[in-house]
């Protein structure tokens, strides 16, 4: 389960630059995140299904997705997927009027899109002298034609603070998931947290994240496990105990799932 700060290493220049980008490729699953930053992805190959703020876009080759600020997304089911990100820092639009701008979600088969995506990429490879300034350049030629062709209009305020009030509950409970993964941690008493009937906690959950409460709390503990399992001397046991599993076997049977081998095969072969 990848974090958005685990996509790449970044190297020093591109911590102070307002765009990160990234290539990615193959079967992968991003679990369910937010940040400020707004959010683009253009699919090359493959197929993906993204979801955001509780929609579920089904992209292919040649498609865009956009994430606007402060909108949680995952995701999920990539088949042979190779597409290419990028990530603007509010900074960037410092010195534009950009205020109150909502991008299109999905936009298929926008050719000025794939040019820009392509020279930026370009350039972030060949990387010759002033390429971050030619990045710079061609990433406003792709959000004045965003701007220009793809967008939408704002969500009335009941609906923005609808969606935002459940992106905070979500968000909070996947913080709170964060700091107390080791300890048991039943449906109820995060439905609880949320202020949600337990039923309907359920479905918001599944519907924000892509997953069952369950599966993704089973997934974050083995993603935990994995660091103990490649740096401590731990016993499988203790790690089990330590992420949150009261029993060994089972910790066992569901990292076999997840991982496609048992804890004591992963260690041998890391």
């Amino acid at each position: 389960m990848k974090d958005i700060t685990q996509y790449e290493r970044i190297s020093a220049h591109e911590k102070t630059f307002p765009i990160r980008i990234l290539d990615n490729n193959g079967e992968m699953e991003i679990s369910a995140h937010w940040h400020e930053q707004l959010e683009i992805l253009f699919f090359r190959n493959g197929s993906c299904k993204v979801g955001v703020s509780g929609e579920t876009i089904e992209a292919e080759a040649d498609d865009t997705v956009v994430i606007n600020s402060n909108e949680l997304h995952f995701l999920e089911k990539c088949d042979n997927v190779q597409y290419f990100c990028i990530i603007i820092n509010p900074k960037f639009f410092s010195d534009v009027v950009f205020d109150d701008v909502i991008i299109k979600r999905v936009i298929r088969k926008d050719a000025v899109i794939k040019k820009c995506f392509d020279d930026i990429f370009l350039e972030h490879t060949l990387r010759h002298d002033g390429y971050d300034m030619a990045i710079k350049s061609i990433a406003y030629r792709l959000m004045a034609h965003l701007v220009r062709n793809h967008r939408t209009q704002k969500p009335s305020e009941l609906a923005a603070n609808t969606r935002n009030t459940k992106t905070q509950r979500i968000t909070e409970i996947l913080s709170y998931i964060d700091t107390h993964y080791s300890e048991k941690l039943t449906t109820s008493e995060l439905a609880k947290r949320a202020y949600l009937n337990e039923q309907y906690f359920c479905q918001m959950f599944k519907k924000a994240t892509g997953q069952s409460l369950v599966m993704y709390l089973n997934r974050y503990r083995i993603e935990k496990a994995m660091v103990l399992l490649k740096n401590t001397e731990l016993s499988i046991t203790e790690i089990a105990m330590n992420v949150g599993f009261d029993n060994a076997n089972y910790f066992s049977r569901i990292f076999r799932k997840h991982i496609g081998m048992n804890p004591r095969e992963y260690t041998k072969n890391s």
